[in-house]
């Protein structure tokens, strides 16, 4: 039996939009143009987050298929499936939540859907494992980037 586990990113800014390469001229009604509140967590940013090595990609040095790619192989090499859902032949999905802060680093992993305690205590292990990334940046500012993550347990 092979055990498959499959994340899939949300990218608010680059998968949804498209990557914006002049955000000069976009307002947002009732949005300040200076967010002066330091604990602010971003969730669309001009430069997202990229896994350390993938800013190196001198073709698109914003893509972040590599940082999708990177963050679901690690996943991949990293998830132990725990027993008793291996047992049970479990399968399902946990939604996570993470911020890279202004440093890159992972921090405020928390489960946004639980259906198994220890599908979610497992996802929530690893991804509190990422390395640091390189951090993501607001009109030039390192800013804390918020990330939502569907990490999806299945048997094969």
């Amino acid at each position: 039996m092979r055990i498959t586990i499959i994340a899939i990113l949300s990218l608010f800014s680059t998968a949804l939009f498209g990557q914006v390469e002049d955000t000069s001229f976009v307002v947002f009604p009732g949005i300040p143009e200076v967010c002066d509140d330091t604990s602010a967590v971003f969730m669309i940013v001009d430069e997202m987050p990229l896994w350390k090595g993938c800013e190196k990609n001198v073709y698109k040095p914003r893509d972040q298929s590599c940082t999708r790619e990177k963050m679901n192989n690690f996943l991949n090499e990293n998830i132990v499936y725990p027993e008793e859902a291996l047992l049970d032949s479990v399968q399902e999905k946990v939604f996570v939540s993470f911020v890279v802060d202004v440093d890159g680093f992972t921090k405020d992993v928390k489960v946004l859907l639980n259906p198994i305690e220890g599908l979610s205590q497992e996802a929530v292990r690893v991804v509190s494992l990422f390395p640091q990334f390189t951090p993501g940046k607001q009109r030039g500012e390192k800013v804390p980037v918020m990330y939502n993550l569907k990490v999806d347990f299945k048997l094969e």
